[in-house]
């Protein structure tokens, strides 16, 4: 069954057995997807807390910066030394939040579920929704194969969605507190 049988409309009363066995086809997948508790839109809407997260954070900053100056001019920013290590293990913009003094307060629980729905993000968008070594090496505590498909649960979904919302609202606490008074 191709997509245009399923969005193509039912036919009604006219005895066709192709169309009843058409109609019957649909059903079975519908009742399929019910029955493993929606794992394509779990994994659909995964995407878009990473991306909303993502976006979120570098308009923030870059709002942050225009509207309060006084934070380009932090103690932290004016001595750029960093240890290059630490720096190193950062992100890009984990990095700016780092040198803007911005660290938002979310225990590691909620860091793993970031991390997990980057990486299960990343094997939906670039790989399909199939598991990949990547995925693997990057969440080993994930119960996948290599080349299983990828179906986000619902709790998987309510945990991603969850910790993007409160990396958000700590960044924006954090930023809060280390914003210079005037």
């Amino acid at each position: 069954m191709d997509a245009d049988d399923v969005c193509r409309p039912f036919e009604t009363d006219t005895g066709d057995t192709a169309e009843l066995d058409r109609v019957r086809a649909v059903e079975s997948r519908a009742l399929a997807e019910v029955a493993a508790d929606f794992p394509l839109p779990h994994s659909a809407g995964t995407v878009l807390p990473w991306g909303a997260l993502e976006a979120a954070t570098r308009d923030f900053v870059v709002r942050w910066l225009y509207r309060f100056p006084a934070s380009r001019q932090t103690e932290n920013i004016a001595r750029i030394r960093v240890p290059v290590g630490e720096y190193e293990r950062l992100d890009g913009e984990d990095r700016m939040r780092y040198l803007l003094g911005i660290a938002p307060a979310v225990d590691d629980e909620i860091r793993r579920d970031l991390y997990e729905l980057a990486a299960i993000r990343n094997a939906i968008v670039h790989r399909a929704n199939l598991v990949d070594s990547r995925l693997l090496s990057l969440c080993p505590w994930l119960p996948y194969k290599d080349g299983d498909a990828l179906d986000v649960s619902r709790d998987q979904f309510r945990r991603y969605s969850s910790a993007a919302c409160l990396f958000a609202a700590s960044t924006i606490e954090a930023a809060e507190r280390s914003r210079p008074r005037d």
